[in-house]
């Protein structure tokens, strides 16, 4: 029977004092988070600006975000499982994820094809798929040759720039 488990993170939660003679005190709080079955997890976390996280996680069937409030409870206002971004090959684990300036979060990923490709999705801060983008995230390299390892960072005019590993053309020695 394919029941949903639970994604533990631990959230780090870190108190600095200002004073140069007080070390950090630092605080785990374990978060609970329903994924659907035999999920492979690799989560990916960023902070959401409002005391919360937006995690992404790749999940047997796909890749997924969800929101955690300040409160350290779900958003309500997303699906309980949280927002399927890609699913099947599309999807794979994130590789990165940044804010996308408006309370929801751009990820990148290499996806599961015989030949990994780089794609991008956005997730609103409505805790839905940007409609927008394309179904099953952005095609960003589908060139001969693996792409992989994607990494991510804001572009500060509300987009991002992705970088990855490619062999399409492997150097020889």
């Amino acid at each position: 029977m394919n029941r949903p488990r639970s994604l533990a993170l631990a959230v780090f939660l870190t108190s600095v004092f200002l004073s140069g003679l007080q070390p950090a005190l630092a605080d785990w709080t374990e978060i609970a988070i329903t994924v659907p079955p035999a999920s492979g997890v690799t989560p990916r976390t960023l902070s959401d600006g409002s005391g919360g996280a937006i995690i992404a996680w790749q999940g047997i069937d796909g890749l997924y975000v969800h929101h955690l409030l300040s409160t350290d409870a779900l958003d309500p206002s997303w699906p309980a499982t949280g927002v399927v971004v890609a699913t099947g090959a599309a999807g794979g684990p994130p590789g990165g994820l940044i804010s996308d300036g408006a309370g929801g979060a751009i990820v990148t990923w290499a996806d599961q094809s015989e030949s990994p490709d780089i794609r991008s999705g956005r997730v609103l801060a409505s805790g839905t798929v940007d409609p927008s983008w394309p179904s099953g995230g952005a095609l960003l390299c589908s060139a001969a040759g693996n792409q992989i390892e994607p990494r991510i960072c804001y572009d500060e005019a509300g987009g991002a720039i992705v970088t990855w590993y490619d062999d399409r053309n492997p150097l020889t020695t």
